[in-house]
């Protein structure tokens, strides 16, 4: 099984040689489109945004741009009082849900996350897209690049943020180091590379029907491409990662790497955690592949910001 090197750090005490890491980070994650790092976030500032969002933002009647439908929604709770349709762009929240967003930014601009994707990307970065999770049904395996990516594929890092323990049974986060090569023959071999591109094939059909509402076919073409997907990842030797993570443990990922989490085994566990997605500032948004949208950068907490 593929691992990634586990490579700790804290932001409240950050060893003198981190600046030295840079080399260690970019080859990391050339080599596996991926990079664990332990406790990387203190627990104050993970308990600080915890309490926060059950302050602010669980019990709101307000409505909340969510994660899988991409619309304004109220709050679904489950049996156990959890709410399972995750938020989206939760860096931007308006009226009285906004001293959470400026919460949520002040850690992340001191928590050297943007330092650290700025030691991948070679470049400064800019923060394009975040999400908080309390609880949900699972995430379908899936490349953020299918969804939204760079001009130059690759050149957005996602970076998800453990604020408790989450173990699988909570539905933890899981992901496949080097998926993101397999449209490289010379990586992965050329069969696995073929079986990829079918896959590719299906994804945009899949896109296509899902506009058109067929759900029909939409099913038929889902179960199709995991097939595809599956083969090329057997021919390919790449196995899941995944773990029971700890309080502020952090997973980069690029654009092309395949990742997701599991279907809580147990829903009367949470699993508190955020997640944020950054780009390289010479670089614009593609959305499904298509559709290119030029940063529209602003600065607030002293970060970069891409404002929708």
């Amino acid at each position: 099984m593929l691992h990634s090197i586990i490579i700790a750090t804290s932001y409240l005490s950050l060893p003198s040689c981190f600046i030295h890491m840079e080399s260690i980070y970019k080859e990391k994650m050339a080599a596996d489109g991926c990079l664990y790092l332990p406790q990387f976030l203190s627990d104050e500032c993970c308990n600080k945004l915890i309490d926060s969002y059950k302050n602010t933002i669980k019990y709101s009647n307000e409505e909340f741009l969510r994660v899988k439908s991409y619309k304004f929604e109220k709050h679904r709770f489950s049996k156990f009082d959890h709410v399972i349709n995750p938020l989206l762009n939760v860096h931007e929240l308006p009226n009285k849900t906004a001293q959470f967003s400026d919460l949520l930014l002040e850690i992340i601009e001191q928590s050297e996350l943007p330092q650290t994707v700025r030691k991948i990307l070679g470049e400064n970065p800019v923060l394009v897209q975040t999400m908080y999770f309390e609880s949900n049904k699972g995430t379908e395996r899936h490349f953020d690049g299918d969804l939204f990516d760079s001009t130059k594929k690759g050149q957005v890092i996602g970076c998800w943020v453990a604020l408790e323990d989450v173990s699988e049974e909570a539905g933890s986060f899981y992901y496949y180091p080097k998926s993101c090569f397999l449209n490289d023959d010379k990586e992965v071999g050329l069969q696995a590379k073929e079986k990829y591109q079918e896959y590719l094939d299906c994804v945009n059909k899949k896109v296509a029907n899902y506009q058109e509402n067929d759900k029909a076919q939409l099913y038929t073409i889902y179960k199709k491409g995991n097939q595809l997907l599956d083969e090329s990842l057997e021919l390919a030797q790449i196995k899941q990662v995944t773990r029971s993570y700890k309080k502020g443990d952090v997973v980069f990922f690029n654009s092309n790497l395949l990742h997701g989490s599991f279907r809580p085994k147990f829903n009367g566990k949470t699993r508190h955690s955020f997640s944020v997605h950054f780009i390289s500032e010479s670089q614009s948004l593609v959305r499904h592949a298509k559709e290119t949208i030029p940063l529209n950068i602003i600065k607030k907490k002293n970060l970069a910001i891409h404002s929708n």
